[in-house]
């Protein structure tokens, strides 16, 4: 039997980022999915649905069966964030938290807060340079920033943080690695890909796959890293040949799955 994994996200029209995103990504690794919506993106603003709604939704899944793995994706409001923090306690194992920090998607809404409370519930945090700095309240602006931030969410009860260090330029993307056994850094080439929304929602889906089918959680940010880039790398290069950066991202490139291979990563 294919392990069951679970995506709790919002749903994105566009497909790029959220639950559409997440089942693209869990379906190359052969996994059977679950899905729960708590939030739907709109033109200009996100429209949360009612906690109500979403910890019914939740309900309806486990009822069928218990997920290996699961992803944490745009909670929408503090309320929904609050009900699924008593599930995370009793029922959900394996959680991949990819906080959504957006102003349009919540940021102004409590969440933060909310989100903090979620941290000690969670197996791998995965936050990006930007929202790791709404997290911990101060900016971050270097790698030494970033293993500090991480030290600092990890303080909470994290064992394994993932701050995505895309945002701060360079010819590198450096991602500072929080683990019980000190800070790494993973290093790979800044890739001049044209259309890289939803490289962190892929990143963070690919982690809980990796869990989900039995790897360790420092295994599964590894491969998901490198299968993260080779993908940005193939996008790029499909966007020059055909000419339609704007509608070409990471999704949309076949890759291979963590069962394929295991290079090693390029880290520090």
């Amino acid at each position: 039997m294919r392990p069951i994994v679970m995506t709790i996200n919002a749903s994105d029209p566009t497909g790029q980022t959220g639950i559409a995103a997440d089942l693209a990504v869990f379906r190359t690794h052969r996994l059977a999915t679950q899905c729960v919506v708590t939030a739907v993106q709109g033109p200009s603003e996100l429209y949360p649905l009612p906690t109500t709604v979403v910890g019914g939704e939740l309900s309806v899944a486990l009822r069928e069966a218990a997920p290996a793995a699961v992803k944490l994706g745009v909670l929408g409001t503090g309320e929904v964030a609050s009900s699924i923090a008593a599930y995370m306690r009793d029922r959900l194992r394996n959680v991949v938290l990819d906080p959504e920090l957006d102003a349009r998607l919540g940021h102004h809404q409590g969440v933060v807060a909310a989100i903090l409370r979620l941290l000690p519930l969670a197996t791998v945090v995965t936050p990006s340079v930007e929202e790791a700095s709404a997290l911990v309240g101060w900016p971050i602006v270097s790698t030494a920033d970033m293993a500090g931030a991480a030290a600092q969410l990890a303080s909470l009860g994290t064992p394994h943080i993932v701050i995505t260090g895309g945002g701060l330029g360079g010819d590198e993307c450096v991602d500072a690695v929080w683990t019980p056994t000190g800070t790494r850094f993973m290093r790979s080439p800044r890739i001049d890909a044209p259309n890289t929304r939803g490289a962190g929602c892929m990143f963070s889906a690919m982690i809980t796959a990796n869990l989900a089918r039995g790897r360790g959680a420092m295994e599964a940010i590894t491969l998901a890293k490198e299968h993260v880039t080779r993908a940005l790398t193939a996008a790029a290069a499909h966007a020059r040949d055909v000419a339609q950066s704007a509608a070409w991202t990471p999704q949309l490139v076949p890759i291979r799955t963590a069962t394929d291979e295991r290079s090693p990563a390029h880290a520090a």
